[in-house]
């Protein structure tokens, strides 16, 4: 809560059910038989808004309201916003735009010719303004307003609609309809009967008819859902054990090949001819040659740093420094470290 809170003040928002003291309805928004009560949801508005908010309601028992969470209606005087009905014309909150109803002539004859008529007065005032050097932040927003009032009310007017369905899920079975129509029963009844709670008999009865249809509306839910995962498992042509196989399999590999320059200055790619070259740098380098061209800063600084070892470990005695390293002894101990595979 106070994380929320604090999120609220940074940005500018309000808690209307918190804050009005014209809200009505109980004191939580949340009810589960087995885990109890609990106000877990809040009606947000920006603050700018809330001196347009006549007050507000949980409601406890709504008809249509098939979830453990309450609804929360708000009651906000729109008539005051400015722009706010502006090209508001929508047929209702129910319905959407059925666009696969309509061809690409059709779309092109009843939306777009409808929008670029909208649009033509709108474009040679704009270019008057620009012509005239007079185009300030308050025109810009106006002409946006003006298109996207144009946009809703050509499609408001000329697109079909389609009405929405809340209770449209692939899992609804008439059991579940059953259910749904006995709990409205229990309902009415209850209704009729005054409303009254506590040990009322028609008020029990349209609680457990309630909670039976949650319960089984739950259920059809998690089998639809483990069905479907059972269905993606077990399918043939969607393996995904199958898919990660063979996707792991062909990915490139996430580290990218170091290349090198050889001695003629060629620079190799290929992952078998660094191999190669490293194979023969390290021949090479072990290989004892006749030629003691080699570099004399080099050599001092290993038997300085060799001198400063025996004196180190001169307090250990162990012998480590009496007795002479050849050639053999240095490649067995290389052959014993774990990169013997940099090594030909």
């Amino acid at each position: 809560g106070f994380k929320f809170h604090e999120f609220m003040q940074r940005n500018g928002l309000m808690a209307i059910d918190m804050y009005n003291d014209l809200w009505k309805g109980p004191n939580y928004t949340f009810s589960r038989d087995y885990l109890g009560t609990s106000y877990i949801d809040h009606c947000v508005i920006s603050s700018t808004f809330y001196r347009y908010v006549n007050g507000g309601i949980t409601n406890e028992d709504e008809l249509l309201n098939t979830s453990d969470h309450l609804s929360l209606v708000v009651n906000v005087n729109l008539s005051n916003i400015n722009d706010f009905n502006a090209g508001n014309s929508a047929p209702g909150n129910n319905c959407r735009n059925a666009w696969d109803k309509l061809s690409k002539c059709d779309i092109e004859e009843l939306f777009t010719k409808g929008v670029s008529q909208g649009l033509a007065e709108i474009k040679i005032n704009l270019e008057n303004k620009i012509l005239d050097c007079d185009v300030s932040k308050e025109y810009i927003d106006s002409v946006l307003n003006r298109v996207t009032d144009i946009l809703k009310t050509v499609s408001n007017h000329r697109i079909p609609k389609r009405k929405y369905n809340k209770r449209l899920k692939p899992y609804w079975n008439s059991s579940i309809k059953d259910l749904l129509k006995a709990k409205n029963k229990m309902w009415s009844e209850w209704k009729r009967s005054g409303m009254h709670r506590g040990n009322n008999v028609f008020w029990l009865r349209y609680k457990d008819a309630k909670r039976a249809f949650r319960r089984a509306l739950r259920q059809a839910e998690v089998e639809y859902n483990i069905n479907c995962q059972k269905d993606i498992d077990e399918s043939q042509d969607i393996d995904a054990r199958y898919y990660w196989f063979l996707a792991n399999r062909h990915k490139k590999s996430g580290k990218n090949s170091n290349c090198i320059r050889n001695d003629h200055g060629i620079v190799l790619q290929e992952p078998d001819a660094v191999r190669q070259e490293w194979s023969n740098y390290f021949s090479q380098l072990f290989t004892p040659k006749e030629c003691d061209n080699f570099d004399i800063d080099f050599k001092a600084h290993v038997n300085a740093m060799m001198d400063f070892m025996k004196r180190g470990y001169s307090e250990n005695n162990d012998g480590s420094f009496n007795e002479c390293f050849d050639e053999n002894d240095l490649a067995m101990a290389i052959k014993s470290l774990n990169l013997i595979k940099h090594v030909a």
